[in-house]
C-alpha cells in the first residue's frame, strides 16, 4: 500500500510542475505506530499525539489543495484536475493507513490489558 501511494505522489509531483495547485505535502509519517501487544501506555499515548499531529497536517494539505482548485475555477485543464485528484487521493490513503495503523495497534493493546 505505501509503495502505490509513494508512487502516487511521485507521479503528481512530476506532473505537478505547474504552481496552481501548489500546496506543501507534510510527507510521510516521520514515526512508527507501536505494535499493540508490546506497546507501553505512555507509548501508545505519544503515538496518540503523533497521529492526530499528522493527520491535522494532512487535513491542512488537503484544504490548502482544494483552495488552489476553487482560486483557478475554470482555468484548470484536465491534466491539472487530474493532478489534483492524484494528490488528494494519495494524501488521503496516507492518512487513513496511519490511522487504521494505530486503531488497529489500539486495538491490540487494550486486549492485551
Amino acid at each position: 500500500m505505501e509503495k502505490v501511494i509513494r508512487s502516487l505522489i511521485a507521479v503528481a509531483a512530476v506532473l505537478g510542475a505547474s504552481t496552481a495547485l501548489a500546496c506543501d505535502y507534510p510527507g510521510e509519517a516521520d514515526f512508527t505506530v507501536p505494535g499493540g501487544t508490546t506497546a507501553t501506555k505512555e507509548q501508545m499515548i505519544a503515538t496518540q499525539g503523533n497521529v492526530k499531529t499528522y493527520v491535522q497536517a494532512v487535513e491542512g494539505y488537503l484544504a490548502c489543495l482544494d483552495k488552489k482548485q476553487t482560486d483557478a475555477g475554470d482555468e484548470l485543464t484536465e491534466e491539472q484536475q487530474a493532478i489534483h485528484s492524484l494528490r488528494y487521493n494519495a494524501a488521503v490513503d496516507a492518512m487513513e493507513t496511519v490511522a487504521d495503523q494505530f486503531n488497529a495497534s489500539l486495538g491490540e493493546y487494550k486486549n492485551a490489558q
